[in-house]
């Protein structure tokens, strides 16, 4: 369902895993608004965890739990993208964590439009002490139609370290030249994309460590998380009933 105002309009969909289907300034889209499968588009939330499980396997408080493999040999994403979720308004969705996940739990999406900027935030409520982890996966237009193709400038202080199979092994390096599918820690300033001719916007968050995944032709994702991929299993965030998990995402014109 659409929020707008006079500059942005955003398309915030159960349907599709409670995602950001639609970002629109100035009416031109900033997303890529299809894709092939759920991960490759839109801008949706990552829950449970975010990023890479290794293996698919959660060992939490003496007990291991297998999730399935969507990519290459590990589980990928969280399990909200491809749950049902319930529209409560235009502007807030819900979703029951259920099997595969083990814990329960209740996830809120919201969006909040405003004249400079769109502002979206994850909760996760707990019936129980478990594991979790949230996160945005923005698809970035790189040709929006207007101005030049998308530059992102992002100055990160370190970076995960990871292994061939694609997780952090625990040590931080100072980052390499692009391209990346990476995660980085110590921005010294919050990322920026620019569409020079166009726009340029800021993403600021409460989370602290940013994936950015430049290898598509078509598309630049920098995605703000509250933990590195395979946190559950190694930098856990204990939600209990008392305390949830709430974290924030700005999209801000400069």
């Amino acid at each position: 369902m659409e929020s707008s105002n006079s500059r942005f309009s955003v398309s915030l969909d159960a349907d599709a895993g409670g995602r950001i289907a639609s970002l629109l300034l100035d009416g031109v889209e900033l997303l890529v608004s299809k894709g092939d499968t759920p991960i490759a588009w839109g801008a949706y939330p990552m829950v449970p965890w975010a990023g890479r499980m290794d293996r698919g396997t959660l060992r939490f408080d003496g007990q291991v739990h297998q999730f399935p493999i969507n990519i290459e040999t590990h589980a990928i994403h969280g399990t909200a993208l491809t749950s049902k979720w319930i529209q409560r308004s235009p502007t807030v969705a819900t979703c029951e964590l259920v099997a595969p996940w083990p814990f329960g739990g209740t996830v809120t999406h919201s969006v909040d439009v405003r004249e400079d900027r769109v502002r979206f935030e994850l909760s996760v409520e707990a019936t129980q002490p478990m594991p979790a982890q949230v996160g945005w996966h923005p698809w970035f237009r790189r040709d929006v139609g207007q101005g030049e193709q998308l530059e992102v400038r992002i100055s990160p202080g370190k970076m995960y370290e990871i292994s061939n199979a694609a997780i952090p092994t625990g040590k931080l390096v100072a980052p390499p030249s692009p391209p990346w599918d990476n995660c980085f820690i110590d921005l010294a300033m919050p990322p920026r994309l620019a569409w020079p001719g166009f726009a340029e916007l800021e993403l600021r968050s409460s989370c602290d460590h940013w994936v950015v995944f430049d290898h598509p032709q078509h598309a630049i994702c920098v995605e703000p998380q509250s933990g590195p991929p395979n946190a559950l299993n190694t930098e856990p965030v204990i939600v209990t009933p008392d305390e949830p998990l709430v974290a924030w995402f700005e999209i801000v014109v400069v």
